[in-house]
């Protein structure tokens, strides 16, 4: 609420790429977590 100015263009114009690094966050995430995960599944038990 202290970084977010008063009118609504505003707002919208740091909304945007906050919403986009969130996004990008949690599809690397989920990238990452598949990525390494393969390996120790395909090992024998």
């Amino acid at each position: 609420a202290v970084l977010t100015p008063p009118d609504v263009l505003s707002q919208f114009m740091l909304a945007v790429p906050l919403l986009l690094l969130y996004e990008l966050g949690i599809f690397l995430s989920g990238f990452v977590s598949t990525r390494s995960r393969a390996p120790e599944e395909s090992l024998p038990t």
